[in-house]
């Protein structure tokens, strides 16, 4: 929870990274870049945290010892 609440400060630093990077017309600092902006987009599908079906699965797992 505190790297997700961290997010926003990192995606404002990241954008303006990103602008000077472009700006500057650097190619290869914006390829450097990449994994950073991936591992942005992971946090930023955090939401679609399903507790619902996260329960049925670990019943399921209980229940049979399978997932």
């Amino acid at each position: 929870m505190a790297r997700k609440e961290a997010l926003p400060l990192q995606i404002d630093d990241l954008y303006w990274q990103l602008l000077e990077d472009i700006e500057a017309r650097d190619q290869e600092a914006l390829q450097d870049r990449r994994e950073e902006i991936e591992s942005i987009r992971e946090w930023l599908t955090l939401d679609e945290f399903d507790k619902k079906e996260v329960n049925q699965k670990l019943k399921q797992y209980i229940t049979h010892g399978t997932l």
